[in-house]
């Protein structure tokens, strides 16, 4: 009985452990892209962010610095 209650209270950490964060980049937040010439790596992707892009994205990188985390595009 005491596995059972064990399991049930470290299920949750474990999920939170191996869910990849993602900041989703919505069109309110660009204010210009560019993608750039193919290389070896793929297409590279400039974005210029407004203000509340930027001001969203330094927020989502100060709560999760040194997490993995993925950009989204769009919503």
């Amino acid at each position: 009985m005491k596995w059972i209650a064990v399991l049930l209270l470290i299920t949750p950490a474990i999920a939170v452990a191996e869910t990849e964060l993602e900041f989703h980049l919505c069109s309110l937040y660009v204010q210009k892209s560019v993608v750039g010439e193919q290389t070896d790596l793929g297409w590279p992707v400039f974005v210029k962010l407004t203000e509340l892009g930027a001001t969203s994205f330094e927020k989502f990188t100060e709560a999760n610095s040194g997490r993995m985390s993925r950009i989204v595009v769009g919503c």
